[in-house]
């Protein structure tokens, strides 16, 4: 007798940065979240510093099912779960490199810094860039003067679609 055991897509969110300006807001990611579980199933992984629990710690209540692993993780271990991952959503930061660098799929959103410059290198990844901060950057001429609402022009529903066609491409 066969037994059909569909596939769940592994999917790793990692919501911050050291620098608030280059942070999706929160409800993005929660809105995110709730998109993957309901389109494509998804089990879904919080990773960051402990710095970052009080963000993951909201995304996590707000998403039943998500793995809270935020501050939980040494280096390693949060490398053993990037290269676990089918997808990594993250905005610009030190684990989107880890990840790209592991070979994983990234799906970075990116404000006032440029992505031609410090994106995630190699093939896979896609970047959905916020115009609106990166303009605010180029007039502030800093990207650490970006304020953290700035990247509200990326849209959840955006992310979900591409996260899913990036998905499928698998």
């Amino acid at each position: 007798m066969f037994r059909f055991v569909a596939s769940v897509s592994l999917v790793d969110l990692i919501p911050c940065s050291r620098w608030s300006g280059k942070n999706w807001r929160l409800k993005g990611f929660i809105d995110t979240a709730r998109g993957l579980q309901d389109s494509v199933k998804a089990s879904l992984v919080l990773l960051g510093s402990p710095a970052d629990k009080g963000v993951c710690n909201a995304i996590h209540d707000a998403v039943p099912g998500a793995t809270n692993l935020c501050g939980a993780t040494d280096l390693l271990e949060m490398c053993r779960w990037l290269r676990a991952m089918d997808l990594v959503i993250t905005v610009d930061s030190g684990p989107m490199h880890a990840a790209a660098a592991l070979g994983v799929r990234v799906l970075a959103l990116f404000g006032p810094t440029d992505p031609i410059r410090v994106g995630p290198y190699g093939p896979g990844h896609r970047v959905m860039e916020s115009v609106r901060a990166r303009n605010l950057a180029q007039s502030l001429r800093s990207w650490k003067q970006v304020p953290a609402e700035a990247m509200s022009d990326i849209g959840a529903d955006d992310v979900v679609a591409t996260a899913v066609s990036m998905l499928a491409e698998s």
